[in-house]
């Protein structure tokens, strides 16, 4: 039990994190770090962030597993 209340509550917890805390968690320095990284526009991805929670957080997570060496992109 008291290792799915964790899981539940790490998930509600980013789930309400800023973009900017994402890139943060995820080990970039911030959404610039992630403009960076992707060559997407700013707007673009605080669109997602909003509206298409799943694919932001998927960039997110790719762009730090690529600044922290785990993939060549």
């Amino acid at each position: 039990r008291f290792l799915a209340a964790l899981r539940k509550t790490s998930i509600d917890f980013w789930c309400k994190m800023k973009p900017s805390q994402k890139c943060k968690a995820a080990g970039l320095t911030g959404l610039a770090e992630l403009v960076e990284i992707t060559g997407m526009k700013y707007r673009t991805l605080l669109h997602w962030a909003k509206n298409a929670p799943e694919k932001f957080d998927f960039v997110v997570k790719a762009a730090g597993a690529e600044k922290a060496g785990k993939i060549n992109a």
